[in-house]
């Protein structure tokens, strides 16, 4: 039988994503990885798999002896640091894989280089520089990682004896981030784009810790044409995330993500599939992007569910 893999199963992507492939793909196996043990991911998928962490040495082994041994049609690569990993492996990444170019991976996944990218490509964005570089008038800034999605591992610096205290005994790279007040005009946004065609949704969101609890479809043309400038700045396919605030009605994009997202669920079920549609499309059954008209003002609310293990 036919058969999908995805990686980092027990997260909140991984779990969206199998959700999605068991509703869908009814002539499918889905089967999940982890780091982390079978559940709760075992509920959804047909079986878990273990593969080390992606910073572990074994895991490019482990992922290429279980991609021989399955054979499925497809893997879909979840987490950051297993996209990291992979971007710096050379010809590894076959048919198979549903992942964004290399290029991509590695420019979005540091957040100094998707400044550059996006002043490169005239897209407004929150000054960012290396926390070495900020200057006394510039506070206060977001301190953040470097790499990984900026919802966690990060601060609100106020004055330069806090920046010391990362310059002095932080070990990861970190940046500092212009800091643009929070009051309700938070965004992020999905972008897809097949054999040139490009369909986006502008989602408003309400944050409970790291986590997107609540979505609203909004339309906005000042957001539009900052997503319009990045998808034709990029010339071949891709799904990626766009994060970013108003700051007086301009938006400053602050973090692009080149995966999949934790909203993934929460926008299929109002019909923006970008999951299924990049399925489709590397199965050969999908050659252009349906027509994707979700109206503003829809709402989606995230809610927590009991899963019990037997």
């Amino acid at each position: 039988m036919n058969s999908i893999i995805v990686t980092g199963a027990n997260g909140d992507i991984g779990l969206s994503i199998g959700r999605i492939l068991k509703e869908s793909m009814d002539d499918f196996k889905i089967f999940g990885t982890d780091c982390n043990g079978e559940w709760p991911a075992k509920d959804i998928y047909d079986d878990i798999y273990y593969l080390p962490n992606a910073n572990e040495k074994g895991y490019i082994k482990n992922l290429k002896k279980l991609v021989a041994g399955i054979n499925p049609k497809l893997v879909i690569c979840v987490t950051e640091p297993e996209l990291k990993k992979i971007s710096n492996e050379n010809n590894f990444c076959t048919k198979k894989f549903i992942v964004n170019e290399n290029f991509l991976l590695n420019t979005f996944l540091d957040k100094l280089s998707t400044y550059h990218w996006l002043k490169d490509n005239n897209t407004d964005a929150p000054l960012t520089v290396d926390i070495h570089e900020v200057k006394s008038n510039q506070f206060p800034v977001f301190v953040k990682s470097r790499y990984g999605h900026g919802n966690q591992n990060y601060e609100l610096v106020r004055d330069m004896n806090r920046l010391d205290h990362y310059k002095t005994n932080s070990r990861n790279n970190y940046v500092a981030q212009e800091y643009i007040p929070f009051t309700d005009n938070e965004y992020t946004c999905a972008i897809i784009k097949i054999n040139k065609k490009v369909n986006h949704l502008i989602m408003k969101r309400k944050l409970e810790g790291s986590n997107t609890v609540k979505i609203e479809v909004v339309e906005n043309k000042h957001i539009s044409d900052s997503l319009h400038k990045i998808s034709n700045a990029i010339n071949h396919d891709f799904f990626i995330n766009v994060q970013l605030r108003l700051d007086s009605d301009a938006p400053k994009i602050f973090e692009i993500n080149p995966r999949f997202s934790g909203t993934s669920m929460m926008r299929h079920k109002i019909g923006f599939q970008d999951v299924l549609w990049m399925v489709k499309k590397k199965l050969d059954v999908l050659n252009e992007l349906p027509n994707c008209k979700i109206h503003s003002g829809i709402q989606v609310f995230r809610a927590f569910d009991e899963i019990i293990k037997k």
